[in-house]
């Protein structure tokens, strides 16, 4: 990981992608582009997620920028994509873990969310459907565990990195939470991959070709301070509700 690339503070934990999911009851027509987060037909229907850099980012890559640019220019253009939908009333609201009731309820027709988290959503509302936007670009991250430089007892947590990265507890642990896991004694799992079902292992684990490569395109890396207010300034003005 850029943050860590000799692997010696931080152990990847899971992995996944950031997508859009839809309500087949409310939608029709099958999702293929960013650009169902800021269409005027949806009004009223769109959960954007409440976050800075995640909706910002789903608007840069719509407009072809990167999730990790600094041009204030493209950065103001991305705002603006959003602003616009804004005013047009597209928004039902800006949702974090709310979206999960919404989208499993019924209540909102497109959102976008993590691909792990849309599989525990389907189990419970079997009309949503998910659509991952390779060709314009989604957030791809990597969650780590990490031990605090103020840790008390460093050899605990060590074994308890340990027993969470060995077979039995990991698959039950990747289960448990639907993300990807990033340990192989999970995902070549044949246990694993018969209790996940096809799909899911699908959607969990896209052939992305070059990983370092695509993740060194797709992760948001640390904006500095003044470019982190500067984008944080813009959010705030979006008044949604």
């Amino acid at each position: 990981l850029p943050y860590d690339p000799e692997n010696l503070y931080s152990v990847p934990y899971t992995w996944g992608t950031l997508d859009i999911i839809s309500n087949t009851a409310k939608v029709q027509e099958p999702i293929t582009s960013w650009s169902a987060m800021f269409d005027p037909q949806y009004a009223g229907n769109v959960l954007l997620i409440n976050n800075s850099r995640d909706a910002l980012g789903i608007a840069l890559l719509y407009l072809g920028y990167s999730v990790n640019t600094t041009d204030e220019a493209e950065i103001q253009e991305a705002y603006q994509l959003i602003a616009d939908a804004v005013k047009n009333g597209v928004y039902q609201g800006k949702v974090m873990d709310e979206g999960f009731q919404k989208m499993e309820g019924g209540n909102a027709a497109i959102a976008m969310y993590y691909a792990g988290d849309y599989l525990t959503m389907v189990e419970e509302n079997p009309d949503l459907a998910f659509y991952r936007p390779t060709a314009q670009g989604y957030n791809m991250f990597i969650d780590a565990m990490c031990i605090p430089t103020g840790c008390q007892n460093q050899e605990l947590a060590e074994i308890f990195i340990n027993y969470m990265l060995s077979e039995e507890p990991a698959v039950a642990n990747a289960e448990y939470i639907s993300y990807a896991s990033p340990n192989a004694l999970v995902y070549e799992s044949e246990t694993y991959q018969a209790d996940m079902g096809q799909e899911a292992m699908e959607i969990l684990y896209p052939d992305l070709g070059d990983f370092a490569q695509q993740y060194n395109t797709l992760a948001y890396r640390n904006l500095s301070n003044e470019m982190l207010d500067y984008v944080n300034t813009l959010w705030e003005t979006l008044k949604i509700n």
